[in-house]
């Protein structure tokens, strides 16, 4: 199989990594700038945060909304605004990856193991002293016999089938009686979690959660857990129980007494009454198709059998068409015309993008246009950026992991430890390559030009031109890579020259032998844990049952909106007749209009903001659009189904099921770029996530069905206990519409140099780094423009929320249980809005040693109460906290917002 060329396709000259003229934008914190090269962002934060005078004057997408589902006051989106593959998402970077293992589940219920990522370089295992992050929510599931206690707390009417459940605090909600009962187990949860021998003004995480830990255990192999891996366990196993129980299984758990009820019921069918409990599902009445499409997926997923018998077959047959491609490509055509064929099948039709990314995203400057954009690629694990020559531990893992991989799965050649090494030296040249903090606005003509390795208009309309649509070199592109791309493609034109395209083809066959081999057997799946053991410092390696991606999280990232669906059938199902699901959403909804309103109330008061960037504030906070619940299409079935009419899935094959998926979901990506008005803000986050989202390019804030749950939202709760949960996260949202990206941007979330005159500015960067300087001093370093970001919205959640009930407080409780709990603890409803805020972040930790983390952009929850209280006069009002004390420490105020 001979090679014909080695001559570029274009241009002899490959052009230089740098400027091209374009302007650029600083991506993080969308303050405009012309400049030749992205700014560095120094580990001294002052140095750092002087730096952002030059790139905050213009447009620029922040992308800093992913963050993990688990996190709080984060949220999780791997959508249309590239802010989380988690996997993405406030981060443009990718995260630091580390693990806290959350749960398994006896009879079926599923725990999940929910990494969570590691800040403290100190207690970083030595395998990743060169990796700076990932932006995936890795996420593993383990089955086995135990499970952790002390699960939600949720307002649903009849759980047949957690019986046993009763004892770990799921209380059914049926009528007044229980939610007498439910009120006093958040009492008793209240009470059991505080130490109340630490003084409120001195250590006030330590007063609300001391003796959180010693109620809330881990679970086993779980290295830290908390309230929001609590929760994202028990939404996940909501819908996957059902979902077992319409196939017939997980009867284990199942209420014998309703079965008999069942059975009597239907005295004409004398079959066996377990072969019908399918009708005991809530999904038994719920759209057939809708049904039929996520359980199809969920059951072939989940079929460990069929996936075992099968073995490798599956992957091997995708990957002898694709080695048959190249070896014919190759003896026709030249070796960079070859390596273009492999991309856009590897990228189009299997859905790995090696080298780079790409999609059809939101535009940052432009309102209602949607545009190309691309950006570096997310590998397992290890993020672009990642110095791997030099690190000898991370060699030798990725190594082995390579290699027992490709002897399950086959490699390209019989000569399996010539193709690791081959891997290893490509991956040595490729992954240091990183993408820039900018935006940048060029073209597809501008593209290859600086990067002429591809023929980008032909590479485009490869796929565009499926649904009709033409890419030409004029078209507009939004580029986060614009250097990484010239390196990357003088890198490939000089291997070329040198060897040949076989060793970037054994590269490129990696990728997708590494990415499909996770919808494979156990053995197949599992090679993975060497290497996940070794860069996350866990051991994962002896678990019985692996999925690095869940079966029912595939679902939430990319079937949203049928799962959804059967999410919301099951919670209107559950519910007590009392409770109507679309009034609490209208409650939620009246929660986020007050709290705006107290936002905007709030920005009034800084006299040291001039009267026109006090007015274009306000304004933008006037047209945030919020969302809350689902979109408009769940309650429109003849729609719905529509949408997914042309979705095809079969009962044996999990990677073809999952490719058909991929592929459909990037053709409704596709057409955005034509009928940009179909766009749905819904596409940013799952409904099922928990935590409310900010999205910077719309205005818009997004309050997903998923949070709906104890402890950030129940119909029982008094407003004081609601708006100290879910009225913090709205709150924290709201706060990014007004924080250092989201000042310099327009009402309709377009960036704008304009907007605010220079010496406001300099006032505003000033009072951002007196607030960063003294975070770091004080309570946790901070290392990136994200992470003030994250504190600048904290510090107006928990105010801008007690001010919105403040004047309803004093006669706002009525129950006796929180009444009783009140008197017993002296509180005043006032500083029981504080209890229950702090309490919402209490976490627990196998680990003595070494304290709950956050993730790679956020405090961790201790020090996020502490800081934020401690920068809270109504806080230090409620409990009267001198000045001096802990929590109301003597220093400079650095109050922005």
């Amino acid at each position: 199989m001979g090679e014909t060329s080695t001559a570029p396709r274009t241009n002899d000259k490959v052009p230089l990594a740098g400027p091209m003229g374009q302007k650029k934008y600083n991506r993080l914190d969308g303050i405009s700038t012309q400049v030749s090269a992205p700014i560095k962002i120094n580990a001294n934060y002052k140095r750092m945060f002087k730096n952002v005078k030059s790139c905050m004057d213009g447009p620029a997408e922040a992308n800093m909304s992913a963050r993990c589902q688990c996190d709080p006051l984060g949220g999780s989106s791997n959508k249309i605004e590239n802010d989380c593959e988690p996997k993405y998402q406030r981060q443009s970077d990718k995260w630091m990856i580390a693990i806290s293992v959350t749960g398994v589940l006896v009879c079926g219920l599923i725990f999940v193991l929910v990494l969570y990522m590691l800040l403290s370089s100190t207690d970083t295992p030595k395998i990743v002293a060169d990796i700076k992050e990932n932006n995936q929510s890795n996420i593993i599931h383990d089955i086995n016999n135990r499970k952790p206690k002390n699960l939600n707390l949720t307002y649903y009417e009849n759980d047949i089938h957690s019986q046993d459940n009763k004892k770990e605090n799921i209380i059914q909600l049926q009528g007044v009686a229980n939610s007498d009962i439910f009120i006093l187990k958040v009492v008793e949860n209240m009470l059991g979690s505080m130490n109340q021998s630490i003084d409120p003004c001195e250590d006030f995480y330590g007063y609300s959660c001391g003796n959180w830990a010693s109620h809330n255990n881990a679970p086993d192999d779980v290295t830290h857990w908390s309230n929001f891996e609590e929760m994202t366990v028990y939404l996940w196993s909501v819908v996957e129980d059902e979902l077992d129980l319409l196939a017939g299984k997980n009867t284990q758990n199942i209420d014998r007494d309703a079965i008999e009820q069942f059975s009597i019921v239907n005295t004409h069918n004398h079959s066996n009454s377990l072969a019908n409990i399918s009708f005991l599902s809530k999904l038994h009445d719920a759209e057939p198709f809708l049904v039929n499409l996520v359980q199809t997926y969920y059951e072939v997923c989940q079929d460990e059998s069929k996936l075992t018998n099968d073995g490798a077959s599956p992957l091997q047959t995708i990957l002898n068409e694709l080695d048959l491609m190249y070896q014919q490509l190759t003896e026709q055509i030249s070796p960079l015309d070859a390596l273009q064929q492999i991309l856009e099948y590897v990228h189009h039709e299997l859905n790995v993008h090696v080298f780079f990314k790409w999609n059809v995203q939101v535009d940052h400057t432009i309102a209602g246009k949607m545009s190309l954009e691309i950006s570096a690629p997310e590998l397992e694990l290890m993020p672009q950026g990642t110095l791997v020559e030099g690190n000898s531990e991370l060699i030798k893992v990725y190594s082995e992991y390579a290699k027992n991989l490709l002897q399950i799965i086959g490699g390209f050649t019989v000569d399996t430890d010539k193709e690791v090494e081959t891997i290893i030296d490509l991956l040595k040249v490729f992954q240091p390559l990183a993408g820039s903090a900018y935006v940048n606005e060029t073209t597809v003509g501008e593209i290859e030009e600086r990067a002429p390795f591809l023929n980008w208009e032909t590479y485009f309309n490869k796929v565009f031109n499926i649904i009709e649509i033409d890419i030409y070199e004029n078209n507009r592109v939004l580029s986060l890579v614009q250097d990484y791309l010239s390196n990357l493609s003088s890198v490939i034109i000089d291997e070329i020259e040198k060897h040949g395209s076989k060793r970037l083809y054994e590269f490129i066959r990696w990728q997708v032998v590494q990415y499909y081999s996770q919808y494979l057997h156990i053995e197949a799946r599992k090679a993975f844990l060497p290497l996940f053991d070794g860069i996350s410092g866990e051991n994962a390696t002896n678990l019985p049952d692996f999925r690095y991606r869940p079966c029912i999280k595939e679902l939430e990232d990319h079937l949203a909106l049928p799962t959804t669906y059967l999410m919301k059938h099951i919670l209107q199902r559950s519910l007590h007749k009392s409770v109507d699901l679309k009034n609490e959403i209208k409650n939620v909804e009246i929660m986020a209009e007050n709290v705006r309103k107290s936002y905007i109330k709030y920005i009034r008061t800084f006299d040291w903001l001039g009267e026109k960037e006090r007015d274009i504030l306000i304004k933008k906070l006037e047209n945030v659009q919020i969302l809350v619940g689902y979109p408009k299409i769940i309650d429109n079935l003849k729609k719905l189904k529509e949408k997914y009419y042309n979705l095809k899935f079969n009962d044996s094959s999990l990677i073809q099921n999952h490719i058909n998926l991929k592929k459909f979901n990037r053709i409704q990506n596709l057409i955005y770029l034509k009928e940009p008005a179909t766009y749905n803000d819904w596409e940013i986050i799952s409904p099922m996530t928990l935590i409310s989202f900010y999205a910077y390019r719309r205005n818009v804030l997004l309050v997903p069905l998923g949070g709906f749950m104890y402890p950030l939202y129940h119909p029982s709760l008094p407003d004081v206990l609601l708006y100290a949960t879910m009225g913090v996260f709205i709150g924290h949202e709201l706060g990014h519409s007004v924080d250092f990206v989201g000042r310099s941007r327009d009402n309709n979330g377009m960036a704008n140099t304009t907007l605010w005159d220079k010496k406001m500015e300099e006032e505003f960067s000033e009072r951002v780094l007196c607030r960063a300087n003294e975070y770091s001093e004080n309570y946790f370093p901070i290392k990136d423009l994200l992470t003030i970001a994250e504190i600048m919205a904290d510090d107006g959640s928990v105010t801008t929320a007690y001010q919105s009930i403040q004047n309803k407080l004093q006669n706002s409780i009525s129950n006796e249980n929180i009444l009783a709990a009140m008197k017993e603890l002296e509180l005043d409803s006032h500083q029981l809005f504080f209890l229950q805020y702090s309490q919402l972040f209490c976490t627990s930790s196998r680990d003595k040693k070494t304290p709950p983390k956050g993730m790679k952009h956020y405090p961790p929850h201790s020090i996020r109460v502490q800081a934020t209280l401690a920068n809270t006069p109504f806080f230090h009002q409620a409990f009267g906290c001198k000045k001096g004390s802990g929590m109301n420490p003597e220093r400079e105020s650095c109050n922005i917002w």
